[in-house]
């Protein structure tokens, strides 16, 4: 059974070195907020965990451009929020919708700190705006 007072976050990019880093920053963090992070390759296996694990928020990295917009195409309407991060200033292809949040990429620790504080926030958002 899962801890009301965990916010489950989905990271959908290419490079699982940086995911583990964000994950031991995401431990640092434990002492104020409960994360839980999953980590998916591509968009097939973000689906995948989309369905069992059921988070609160997606990040999705804009350089997989291709993959984000099969994962985006086939969410289903009722879907958690989705961070897009994307390159500087570059214009994303990919559609916009209520869901989606776009954030400027940056792997500084700094940077990694403030998108897991962003999507915690971005889903602590949306929870608490779902009919109960």
């Amino acid at each position: 059974m899962q801890n009301p007072n965990t916010t489950k976050i989905l990271f959908v990019e290419e490079d699982e070195l940086i995911f583990e880093f964000k994950k031991c920053i995401a431990q640092a963090l434990q002492k104020t907020d409960k994360l839980e992070l999953f980590y998916a390759q591509d968009a097939t296996e973000g689906l995948r965990l989309l369905e069992k694990e059921q988070p609160d928020v997606i990040v999705l990295d804009d350089t997989l451009n291709e993959e984000c917009e099969l994962f985006l195409e086939s969410l289903s309407p009722l879907h958690p929020p989705v961070v897009l991060q994307i390159e500087g200033k570059q214009k994303t292809k990919i559609g916009k919708s209520d869901n989606l949040n776009c954030v400027k990429k940056d792997e500084s620790l700094a940077g990694i700190h403030s998108i897991l504080i962003t999507a915690t926030n971005i889903a602590l958002r949306n929870n608490q705006t779902l009919p109960q």
